[in-house]
Parts: C-alpha cells; sequence; structure tokens
C-alpha cells in the first residue's frame, strides 16, 4: 500500500504539469488515489457464515417488529412493493422512447428519497438545472410547466407558486450536475466526493446514452463499458443507481409492448442491470387506444422478486408522476 501511495504521489505531480482541462486531471488524480484504496482494502474471499450475522439481525427485527426490511423508497407504493425498495449496490435501468416521462419519473424518485432525508445528486446530460428546478416547481405547486416558464401564470397558480418555491428550495441535499461534457471518469469522481462530504444515498444519471466516451471503436462498445462502470461504481459506493435510458424504435408502430432487447445500442445494460423498468403509454402508439391519464411502469427483470406491472397517474403539464389510488385503473388528466 505504501508503494502503492508512492507511485500515486508521482503520478498526480506529474499530472499537474501535464496539458488538458483541469477536471479531466482531477478526475484521473482521483482514479490515481482510488487504486491506493483498492490495495488497502483488497481481501481475500469470506468465508459467508462470517458476514451472515448482520443480515440475520436485521432479518429477525423485521419479523419481531413488524416493518419490513426495504431499501430507499421511491414514493410510488405499488413499485415499493414489488422491488422492496433501492438497495446498496444496485444498477437499475429506467428505460422509455423519448417524451415519455422518464426524466420527470427520475426526477419526481429523487425529490421523494431526498423528502424522506436521503442526500441525492442527479446528473443531467439532457436537460439544464434551470428546466429540472421548473420540473421541481410545477410539480410541488400543480402549475403548468410551459406556463411557468413563460411568465403567464392564471391568479390560482400564482397564489401557489411561493409555496411550491418554499418546498423546492427545502430540498437542499438534492444535488444537480447538469454539464453535458461531463465524462464518466469525471461523473465517477464527482460522485464519489459527494458520497464521502455529502453521504449521498442515490445517483441517478440521465441518460447513459449521452454521456461522452470517446475512448472505444464504436458506441455499443462504449455503452457496455459505460453500463459496466456505473455497475461497479454502484457496488463501490454502496448506493443505488437509476440510470436512465433510452429505448429503440423497435416498438413504435409495432403493437407491442416493450422487451429486454429494445435497450438501445447495448445488451450490456440488460446483463449489467440488477432492475430493468420501461415506461409505456399504449395510446402514444395506437390511435384507437384512449388516453386515461395514466402510465405503465413494467418491470422486466427484477433481481429480488416478481417481474410485474404497475400504473401511475402521470401529469405531463406539471410533470408530475402519482401513484393511483387503490383499485383504481386510470386517473383523470388533471
Amino acid at each position: 500500500v505504501r508503494r502503492s501511495l508512492g507511485r500515486a504521489g508521482q503520478e498526480i505531480v506529474r499530472l499537474s504539469d501535464a496539458n488538458g482541462e483541469v477536471e479531466e486531471l482531477r478526475s484521473l488524480a482521483q482514479d490515481e488515489l482510488g487504486k491506493v484504496a483498492d490495495a488497502a482494502n483488497s481481501v481475500a474471499a469470506q468465508v459467508a457464515s462470517d458476514f451472515i450475522g448482520p443480515m440475520i439481525d436485521e432479518i429477525r427485527e423485521a419479523y419481531k417488529t413488524g416493518v419490513r426490511r426495504t431499501g430507499l423508497l421511491t414514493g410510488y407504493s405499488d413499485l415499493d412493493d414489488m422491488l422492496l425498495g433501492l438497495w446498496p449496490g444496485q444498477f437499475i435501468i429506467l428505460a422509455a422512447r423519448p417524451s415519455q416521462g422518464k426524466s420527470t419519473l427520475g426526477l419526481n424518485i429523487a425529490e421523494n428519497v431526498v423528502d424522506d432525508g436521503v442526500p441525492t445528486v442527479f446528473f443531467s446530460y439532457e436537460m439544464s438545472r434551470e428546466e429540472l428546478i421548473l420540473k421541481s416547481l410545477g410539480r410541488s405547486g400543480m402549475i403548468d410547466t410551459r406556463l411557468l416558464a413563460s411568465g403567464k401564470l392564471t391568479p390560482e397558480q400564482a397564489k401557489r407558486l411561493p409555496n411550491a418555491i418554499k418546498e423546492v428550495k427545502g430540498r437542499d441535499t438534492l444535488f444537480i450536475q447538469d454539464d453535458p461534457s461531463l465524462s464518466l471518469a469525471a461523473l465517477t469522481s464527482e460522485a464519489m466526493r459527494l458520497k464521502v462530504q455529502e453521504k449521498i444515498g442515490l445517483i441517478i444519471v440521465d441518460y447513459v446514452q449521452l454521456i461522452p466516451s470517446p475512448t472505444a471503436e464504436n458506441r455499443q462498445v462504449e455503452v457496455s463499458i459505460i453500463s459496466r462502470q456505473l455497475k461497479v461504481m454502484a457496488k463501490k459506493l454502496e448506493v443505488p443507481i437509476i440510470a436512465l435510458c433510452q429505448m429503440s424504435r423497435a416498438i413504435e408502430g409495432s403493437g407491442r409492448r416493450p422487451v429486454l432487447s429494445d435497450l438501445r445500442e447495448s445488451g450490456s445494460l440488460e446483463q449489467d442491470a440488477d432492475v430493468v423498468i420501461f415506461l409505456y403509454d399504449e395510446s402514444n402508439y395506437d390511435p384507437d387506444v384512449e388516453a386515461d391519464g395514466t402510465t405503465e411502469v413494467i418491470v422486466k427483470k427484477n433481481r429480488k422478486g416478481p417481474n410485474e406491472t404497475v400504473k401511475l397517474a402521470y401529469n405531463k403539464r406539471w410533470s408530475r408522476f402519482k401513484s393511483l389510488p387503490k383499485g383504481a385503473k386510470s386517473a383523470d388528466s388533471q
């Protein structure tokens, strides 16, 4: 470990004199220190009985108290029942075609987790922080985000805006990084910093195919590398990572529901993920199907439980997903 530390120090000194973007050099330096940490933490495989005790103690406590063991709760009860929440080390894919609400649902989950007291970071390669804040205000105040962006609010919406601002400002442990040129190495470095300094418990990346990675010979290989690194990062930092993902065009006009092979540009996403979730609204693809204000949340891979489908009410104008009342099959468009 001492030798590794010495080598890392020499490499960091060399990097300080090298040409290149400061953020990229800082990320490389962080990687060098990460290698030292890996060397220090490297241990032989353990006998299962050596570490099963704490887990069994948690299970016994849950049985005794009647309080179920879960990971972080998404805030959507039917989905949480299926997934048992989001667990440390999990790599979760949330996929949809464009404009189907994946960014909105990712942000809504981030807000719900933060409201439960867990710091969260949202890496946005698609939307600016201003666009994300508009979505948050729209959701909190039940305000049409287009009217909000233009400033042309109705009197009633204007009355609701101060409380929405107060609610959004209160989420002071929701971190947003919206640099579209942020490399995978820089993303990893920033996630490590936030884990140490801010104790983040959830990472959301929007979205995988936009992460720049100029090292591989084609985009499919690049996405495979990104997918694997995100899975490794989830395990190392011991936090769940939700990676938003584009689906291929295969379902458009096909009259079929999404399947795992619809994940765009890489089968590695399907392999690496612990959970794969698709958003699907049949009315967007079939003109004979009338929109009912809901979106199907289809779990196609779930290592901790069943693959099932739940419905959420989706108000696109307010940028808000909401659980349906028990037994309800549709939602009004309010």
